[in-house]
């Protein structure tokens, strides 16, 4: 913990996964029980955004690699996930379906940053004795934020009898919580060290 860039990571880490779990838990709730959407139609969502990040993993983890532009990508990936569930906290009952669907395309972009930038940053900013403590660290605290997120999402949307407004208070918090990593992504090392590409002797 004594290095910036891991407590950094490890934190942000925690918060961006609490913050994802709005629109894997609560979007189709959402849709089903506010916007009168059938089972089907809301978890088109869902699978837009895995679709998203299976596609774009490689080449995010790729290009953060060459260019070692890992601070860049994880306040992209806060940018994303908390201007989406703003966007999702200003929705009604009559909001178009489409929206959803492009929403879930940003977001998915910012999932598949989640999955492989914090790992990179550890990975290239720690010395080499710690990297496999470091990353496996990372990739706990990635499992606590689920478990607090579920948890505390959970509780919030039964806090209201209206479900309308309670599942909007999920997205408004999970928008706060993903900017309020933000500034913690900002504190991760300058530049990852840029992978050099062998050369034959």
């Amino acid at each position: 913990f004594k290095y910036r860039t891991f407590s950094c990571s490890l934190l942000t880490a925690i918060l961006l996964t609490i913050a994802s779990l709005s629109t894997y838990m609560f979007l189709p709730l959402y849709m089903q029980n506010v916007m009168g959407q059938p089972a089907t139609m809301s978890g088109i969502p869902v699978t837009i955004q895995s679709v998203v990040a299976a596609v774009l993993s490689s080449f995010f983890g790729q290009f953060i690699a060459k260019t070692g532009k890992v601070k860049q990508a994880a306040a992209l990936c806060a940018i994303l996930m908390g201007a989406v569930n703003i966007y999702y906290f200003t929705m009604s009952a009559t909001s178009p379906v489409a929206g959803i669907w492009v929403g879930q395309l940003f977001f998915g972009v910012a999932a598949t940053i989640q999955m492989t930038a914090f790992h990179m940053a550890v990975q290239s900013f720690m010395p080499p004795e710690t990297i496999g403590v470091a990353t496996a660290t990372v990739q706990t605290g990635q499992g606590i934020g689920a478990t607090i997120g579920s948890a505390v999402f959970t509780a919030v949307s039964l806090t209201n009898a209206d479900m309308s407004m309670s599942l909007s208070y999920v997205f408004l918090a999970a928008g706060v919580i993903a900017l309020v990593a933000l500034p913690f992504t900002l504190m991760i090392g300058g530049r990852a060290r840029v992978q050099a590409e062998p050369t034959l002797e």
